[in-house]
């Protein structure tokens, strides 16, 4: 594992050569609820948010155990977990007259 330290702030070297800064424990908290309850609110798995976050070049260790744990807390993830394709919000079925129109 390729780790380099520039100043305070520690860096991994990922598969594709660029570096990904690792994080400390107060930023992992807030990188934790940015991505999973953030503006694109996916509230998505474990391993969907821990690959997201990889992307963006941040880094730890454990991160995706941190993640199972949260998700795990979060309330909306708890009660919509078995309804895989249910939307949060009721479906309102709108009629479409143009199919009829002569």
């Amino acid at each position: 594992m390729n780790i380099y330290l520039d100043g305070e702030i520690l860096y991994k070297r990922s598969f594709d050569r660029a570096l990904i800064r690792c994080l400390n424990e107060n930023e992992i908290e807030q990188s934790l609820k940015e991505v999973h309850e953030g503006i694109c609110v996916t509230h998505a798995n474990d391993h969907t948010m821990a690959s997201q976050i990889q992307r963006l070049r941040y880094f730890w260790l454990t991160m995706e155990r941190d993640y199972a744990h949260y998700v795990r807390k979060c309330h909306k993830c708890q009660i919509y977990s078995d309804k895989i394709n249910t939307p949060p919000t009721l479906l309102f079925n709108m009629t479409s007259p143009w199919p009829f129109d002569m």
